[in-house]
This record gives structure tokens, C-alpha cells and sequence, in this order.
């Protein structure tokens, strides 16, 4: 259970990155 959530939690931080890296191309 804790293995899934620490999963959730990595995806979650790589679409982050994934969106501001795509912001700061459209810029």
C-alpha cells in the first residue's frame, strides 16, 4: 500500500515537471 502511494507521489511529481518544462517551452 505504501509502495503504490510512493508511486502515486513520483508520477504526480513527473507530469509536473512534464507540464512546467511544456510551459516554458510555449514561452
Amino acid at each position: 500500500m505504501l509502495q503504490l502511494f510512493y508511486r502515486f507521489c513520483y508520477l504526480a511529481f513527473l507530469t509536473n515537471t512534464y507540464s512546467v518544462s511544456f510551459l516554458l517551452v510555449l514561452l
